[in-house]
């Protein structure tokens, strides 16, 4: 019998060209989804140079940071690495990762009310727009602690990443960069926005009062410690700001002066950085915000003197 005439050899041969054409797409992938600067992912990972300061935060950063102002009032180059939705663990891998192939001369951390909240963000580890990137060694060890043994099946498994997230990598990357596809961020990083306070959100969460039910994330707060141990290592100062809120969302939040209390500990027990603008006159003005916990395009450029003046303070007296 012809060996192409064996079930058996047959179907080992259609495997490997399967395997083999799987094996091609994903490292042509791999290649191209870089490519789709308009991914913030992407963009921060392209940078190799030098920055006075990097800013890291969730969307209160990415919304809050009027890169430009502060750039121009620092003195120095800016650049925001703050990403939509983002909890401690993403931010502490992003800039890990981005700290591998830049120098920064002052990291300065934003932290909010909900970032040690379990219940908080929807989707708070993107595992799938750094799955390009697991050659970097924190990126693979990073979404192996949070998504354990699913990142040797990504690494290894031709294509398996593209075939589970083809919604969000993969060929709609590609349709971007064939379509030019701009970023929402400016040169600096951020997505300032041109938007009115919602005040449909206050009402709700005034309705809710106190029944949301805070869950108190130890391994997010491991994960905050890690960045400020890493800048440590690096010899770099750290300033840790929490965002700027409309005032009246604090009386609807009992649990928040103890996450308060544990970043402005935390920070100063590491002998870094914390400023708060709870009683700044920025926080009563509802001008200021697009919702409860965002400083608009507005409010980011009123914020930023203020932010700038107390940076350079800590710069001087380190």
């Amino acid at each position: 019998m012809n060996r192409l005439e064996n079930p058996l050899v047959c179907s080992l041969v259609f495997v490997v060209i399967v395997l083999g054409i799987f094996q091609f797409e994903s490292v042509v992938l791999d290649r191209l989804v870089p490519l789709d600067q308009s991914v913030k992912v992407n963009w921060i990972y392209s940078h190799a140079g030098t920055f006075d300061y990097a800013f890291v935060g969730s969307s209160a950063a990415y919304a809050g940071i009027d890169g430009k102002a502060l750039s121009d009032t620092l003195g120095g180059s800016v650049i925001n690495l703050g990403l939509d939705g983002t909890a401690h663990p993403e931010q502490y891998m992003v800039l890990a990762a981005f700290l591998e192939s830049n120098d920064v001369g002052t990291i300065i951390l934003q932290v909010d009310a909900w970032g040690l909240d379990e219940n908080a963000y929807g989707y708070p580890f993107h595992e799938y727009l750094h799955l390009p990137y697991l050659d970097k060694p924190v990126v693979a060890e990073v979404v192996a602690e949070r998504r354990g043994g699913r990142l040797a099946a990504w690494k290894y498994v031709p294509f398996l990443k593209y075939a589970e997230f083809n919604t969000q990598i993969g060929v709609p990357n590609v349709v971007h960069v064939i379509g030019g596809r701009q970023p929402e961020f400016d040169v600096y990083g951020s997505s300032l926005r041109n938007q009115a306070f919602n005040q449909a959100e206050l009402e709700a969460l005034a309705a809710a009062d106190d029944h949301h039910s805070y869950a108190w994330s130890t391994m997010r707060a491991e994960y905050f410690e890690r960045m400020l141990e890493l800048a440590r290592k690096k010899g770099i100062p750290v300033i840790v700001y929490l965002t700027p809120e409309y005032h009246e969302v604090l009386e609807y939040s009992p649990w928040r002066h103890q996450v308060v209390s544990y970043y402005r500990e935390t920070v100063t027990a590491a002998g870094q950085t914390f400023l708060s603008y709870d009683d700044d006159p920025l926080c009563r003005d509802r001008l200021n915000f697009y919702n409860t916990s965002h400083l608009n395009r507005d409010g980011a450029g009123r914020f930023a003197p203020l932010l700038a003046r107390d940076v350079l303070a800590a710069v001087r007296r380190d």
